[in-house]
């Protein structure tokens, strides 16, 4: 049986497929359960996970931890359909879950292809179960939502390459090829920018994200050179006007930190950064 997560011991997680991954609680009849899920930043590395996992851990140490690995494929060229059947064992999960516990899911999302992971994962649950509904009771985003910015969204993913240069000249190539393409079909009406569906499916009230009750927290920092933080203040500014129960106010807070870049907001100030999210 896995213990805590540490990173001598990331075999802790259970990899279900190339993009989701289960890290499961002792079960421990005297302590209520949780699920956390991560929807992380592209091409984030284990080692950077494990922080979060960690302090999570500390707060909810019998939390199951859903870790879901974005793609570049996720955000330009991957269909809508392709990336609802990869996330089928997630569903799952979230399935087993709900069917199981009467306690809420927390998602902790970073950067876009983190965002438009979570964004993706509650459709395809409502689709594969429409009748049931998730009990979302926190969102933290972390370094997002973006603007549909072709320019903005290439220099991210290139950012994000990893710095081999084998691997980042030719990934440059096809990060600008396919985002043109993008943004050609999108002008035309012929697809919608995932950075668009993101951002309007997060602040939409019929949907699960942005209702009362689930408390929801914007991290950011000016020093950020991917997301702009002008996009995620107006979000949030966004989100709180749309809550339909003006009891609500309060359930979005946004907390800026220093000097720390994209999705870099922890290593700078943890003790700042466990207040904010918890």
């Amino acid at each position: 049986m896995p213990g805590k997560i540490s990173a001598e011991h990331p075999e802790c997680f259970k990899r279900l497929n190339n993009q989701v991954s289960l890290w499961p609680a002792q079960p421990s009849p005297e302590k209520s359960r949780t699920l956390l899920v991560l929807c992380a930043w592209l091409f984030a590395s284990q080692r950077h996970i494990l922080k979060y996992v960690q302090l999570y851990q500390e707060e909810y140490p019998n939390a199951d931890i859903l870790l879901i690995q974005p793609v570049v494929g996720d955000m330009v060229w991957t269909s809508d359909a392709s990336q609802l059947k990869t996330l089928d064992p997630a569903v799952d999960v979230l399935r087993s879950f709900t069917a199981t516990s009467n306690a809420g899911i927390r998602f902790h999302v970073f950067s876009n292809a983190g965002s438009h992971a979570a964004v993706q994962l509650v459709e395809a649950h409502s689709k594969n179960y429409p009748t049931t509904e998730l009990r979302i009771n926190a969102l933290v985003l972390d370094s997002c939502p973006g603007s549909p910015s072709a320019i903005l969204s290439a220099n991210a993913m290139i950012l994000a390459l990893p710095r081999n240069f084998l691997v980042r000249i030719p990934g440059t190539v096809l990060i600008y090829l396919a985002i043109a393409v993008v943004a050609i079909l999108d002008a035309l009406g012929l697809s919608e920018n995932v950075i668009s569906k993101t951002r309007r499916h997060l602040n939409d009230p019929g949907l699960l994200f942005l209702r009362p009750g689930v408390q929801r927290t914007y991290v950011y920092s000016k020093s950020d050179r991917m997301v702009p933080y002008q996009d995620i203040l107006e979000h949030a500014k966004e989100a709180t006007s749309r809550l339909r129960d003006p009891s609500s106010d309060g359930t979005v807070w946004t907390v800026e930190f220093n000097g720390s870049g994209h999705v870099g907001h922890l290593a700078v100030d943890r003790e700042k950064y466990h207040g904010a999210i918890f």
